[in-house]
């Protein structure tokens, strides 16, 4: 039995472990996907937003560039108090070469119905105020956060 030496076999390990990382990982280095969220009640308005009320309609106004040509799906997840994702949206987009992209996501909460906001003298639960977080991720290699809160 013929044996390789060990410095060929390490040599062939490590072109085959980069081989991997940079085709998983080429979108990363060839992109240079750049993102700004404006946060705001009103879609005519570019004046970004932190603080809410329970009872308002928060648009996330999103702008994504440096993707290149084609479709893509960008993940949006609006996280509330707990933690726990409120709610889930992905958004196919098609782009354009040098174009940046905007789209709009919102949330409304959900009132208490009559009975519970007696009951509790609240119109909305406890997860539902206090600090959130809208989070954007992109073909799963790019993330943005933004937070606000809901009083």
């Amino acid at each position: 039995m013929k044996s390789v030496p060990i410095f060929k076999k390490n040599w062939i390990c490590c072109f085959t472990f980069a081989l991997l990382v940079f085709s998983f990982a080429g979108p990363l280095f060839a992109e240079n996907i750049q993102t700004s969220i404006i946060l705001t009640t009103d879609t005519t308005s570019t004046k970004n937003q932190t603080v809410f009320t329970g009872f308002d309609t928060i648009y996330a106004m999103i702008t994504v560039s440096g993707l290149a040509p084609g479709t893509h799906t960008v993940d949006i997840s609006w996280v509330n108090s707990s933690g726990t994702v409120n709610q889930y949206t992905p958004v196919s987009i098609e782009t354009a070469a040098g174009s940046p992209f905007t789209f709009y996501s919102w949330l409304k909460l959900q009132k208490n119905g009559p009975l519970k906001s007696n009951l509790t003298g609240k119109n909305f639960d406890a997860e539902s105020l206090g600090k959130w977080e809208l989070s954007v991720s992109i073909a799963e290699i790019f993330f943005k956060k933004i937070s606000f809160t809901i009083q």
